[in-house]
């Protein structure tokens, strides 16, 4: 047998995470996701029927910040995700060679 893929521990916690369904889960990224273009439209429609720019500017700064959150999460989190598949492909590379080997032996 081989021996285990050796991931860092950025790519360990990836793993972990996308493993465990209560973390990871579309609908509670939909429910944060939710929760600030909830707000942020409330305040853009506090700045349309009131006239007050600032509600208006805070709602825009909301959706801001999630925004520039999300891609420095990207950021942050696309070089792990890519050495994990990197690894995985590698690996299915070397076992499909050895069914190959094997096949072509037997």
């Amino acid at each position: 047998m081989k021996d285990p893929i050796q991931f860092t521990d950025t790519e360990r916690f990836l793993i972990t995470y996308y493993r465990t369904p209560s973390v990871s889960s579309w609908s509670r990224t939909l429910a944060a996701d939710g929760a600030y273009l909830t707000i942020s439209v409330l305040f853009i429609a506090f700045h349309l029927t009131g006239e007050d720019a600032a509600w208006g500017v805070i709602g825009y700064l909301i959706l801001f910040y999630r925004v520039a959150w999300s891609i420095w999460q990207s950021r942050r989190w696309i070089p792990g995700l890519q050495g994990i598949i990197t690894k995985y492909e590698a690996r299915i590379a070397e076992l499909t060679t050895e069914l190959e080997k094997r096949e072509t032996q037997g």
